[in-house]
């Protein structure tokens, strides 16, 4: 509101809590509170609130409109979601809302017969040109408070749906719930999917035609300043007599492959937008372009990045980094400020976006920690590498291990993967396979709950240095508070590991060994324990390196036994 400066504020019964945190501040640009409803308790005249009869009793205007025709004038001031910094105002046009509903209209196949189920919100630009789209053909809409797996679902079922839009969080919430609770019934309404916000890996993709068999698959890449989707990729369609074979070929041709050394293929651009790439030397890829009707006319308060009269003249840079190839393609592959210069070699690291694992998510605790974990820094070694990464989870009350690690044979980049050790899922015996995995969860007690958060580090091609990229930073669990005991946040590193044994061969007792490494690191989550597995494996590795006579009759320099 203090970026957009709005005269009129209008709310309902449900607004009521946070409008009236609201009255108490300043807000000068408004004039008018117009409260809809004849219940509302935070109706109040002293601080010239009215009701929408009011409104009409006192604000009558005789004088007949005088209609302009402005297809490049503003229309709607959309956010952006802020996930590379300060969300912004985006001044779009009615021409860009136009032509991009039209484009899903002619690419996702909406149409007048169609049943429109609302998941995503109004504010936001993707659900907002999908709802123009469907209100041009005069489809039927059906809204939900906010989109919950269960509320989606049951208004699938309830009011036949035909068409909706996702992210790859909500496709696996729908996902979870449907094969639980109804063993994976097909939902056959549904006809038409339109994914944003992320790709959505392979095994989603599988599973969501199980679960919506008659459906036509297909995912966009766009932003807010686009007025959102600028290409398509039908992922998959069954009115096609070459769909089967076209959907078994994602996972090895080239064209229709998410992750390949070139970033993420996301689709051909829409008939009306142009793109290109602005290639940074040799290198085929470069920062990724795009001019037409579509683009924002501005940021709100900034001035116009393009002459409203001539939409076919400016190119606007994304600031995304890509490549098109020979068919027309657009390959993602990541943010250009997330560009590092090494050696003189550009570096775009990203190997892919935040596919969200969508076993045993828990959207409600849901927290994004991609902002603790990004970096520009080059580490000097592997080591350096690791230790950050488990440090930083250390101060946020995560623990991060290693995933998986590649040595670079055959002419490949040493890499490294890291996770949270509540990644994955718990194996259920075939006795537990029938409660689900909410109940098997619960019953077992394990900590497994499919935790997305991955990183992924690479190595440089000069010296040792290492770099390491975010690829989905959300945990879904929350974090752990007293780390104190932790099995594997509580482990010794090699250098506390050489303190402890000088600290031992001087006879000093294991309680003031745990005092000493406490006081080196305040989050160090050793205990008692610790310190004397640590010494009884000390013990046993120096036994077996001495001669038999040695062990028989003891030695010099052996770690000392005394007592706490």
């Amino acid at each position: 509101m203090v970026a957009v400066q709005p005269v009129m504020l209008v709310i309902d019964e449900g607004c009521c809590q946070w409008y009236t945190k609201l009255q108490n501040d300043d807000i000068p640009s408004l004039r008018w509170h117009v409260l809809i409803g004849s219940h509302l308790p935070c109706y109040d005249k002293t601080r010239g609130a009215l009701t929408s009869e009011e409104l009409k009793k006192h604000y009558v205007i005789n004088l007949p409109p005088n209609f302009l025709h402005a297809p490049d004038g503003a229309a709607v001031i959309c956010f952006t979601s802020g996930t590379t910094g300060r969300p912004k105002g985006v001044t779009i046009t009615h021409s860009a809302l136009i032509v991009q509903a039209l484009a899903k209209v002619a690419i996702v196949g909406y149409s007048e017969d169609d049943v429109y189920l609302h998941t995503a919100p109004l504010c936001h630009i993707g659900g907002l040109s999908s709802a123009i789209a469907m209100l041009m053909l005069g489809a039927r809409h059906i809204l939900i408070p906010k989109f919950e797996d269960k509320s989606a679902a049951e208004a699938i079922d309830l009011y036949g749906v035909t068409s909706l839009i996702t992210v790859p969080a909500m496709m696996a919430d729908l996902i979870s719930l449907i094969r639980e609770k109804d063993n994976c019934k097909g939902r056959e309404s549904v006809k038409k999917i339109l994914n944003g916000g992320g790709g959505l890996p392979l095994e989603l993709i599988k599973d969501a035609l199980k679960i919506f068999p008659r459906a036509k698959l297909v995912s966009a890449y766009g932003m807010t300043e686009t007025c959102s989707s600028l290409t398509f990729l039908t992922l998959y369609d069954p009115m096609r007599e070459t769909s089967i074979p076209h959907f078994h070929s994602y996972e090895h041709s080239k064209c229709h492959s998410i992750y390949q050394p070139e970033g993420v293929c996301v689709g051909k651009p829409a008939p009306h937008i142009e793109m290109k790439i602005s290639l940074d030397g040799s290198s085929h890829v470069g920062r990724i372009l795009t001019r037409g009707p579509h683009l924002m006319l501005r940021y709100y308060d900034k001035i116009s990045p393009r002459p409203s009269n001539d939409v076919n003249e400016v190119w606007f840079d994304t600031g995304d980094i890509g490549s098109i190839d020979d068919n027309g393609n657009l390959w993602l592959v990541g943010r250009s400020n997330g560009r590092i210069k090494s050696g003189g070699e550009n570096i775009y690291p990203e190997e892919g976006h935040c596919s969200t694992s969508y076993t045993n998510i828990d959207s409600s605790c849901e927290v994004d920690y991609t902002n603790e974990f990004t970096t520009n820094e080059i580490f000097k070694s592997r080591e350096a590498l690791i230790s950050w990464t488990r440090e930083v989870g250390k101060r946020n009350g995560l623990v991060i291990v290693i995933k998986t690690s590649d040595a670079g044979v055959n002419g490949r980049r040493p890499r490294i993967s890291f996770g949270c050790e509540r990644s994955g899922s718990y194996r259920r015996t075939s006795k537990l396979e029938v409660l689900g995995d909410r109940k098997a969860r619960k019953l077992t007690g394990t900590k497994k709950c499919g935790c997305p958060f991955l990183l992924k580090g690479q190595k440089l091609t000069t010296d040792d240095d290492w770099i390491v990229k975010v690829v989905c930073g959300v945990h879904n669990h929350l974090a752990i508070k007293n780390m104190e005991g932790h099995s594997f946040a509580g482990r010794l590193s090699q250098e506390e590991n050489e303190i402890l044994m000088n600290l031992s061969r001087s006879s000093v007792r294991p309680k003031d060994i745990l005092n000493t490494l406490k006081s080196r690191d305040a989050r160090n989550a050793s205990t008692m324990k610790t310190i004397y597995n640590a010494r009884h494996r000390q013990k046993r590795v120096e036994k077996e390196r001495k001669p038999d006579m040695q062990q028989l009759f003891g030695g010099e320099n052996s770690i000392a036994t005394s007592g706490s």
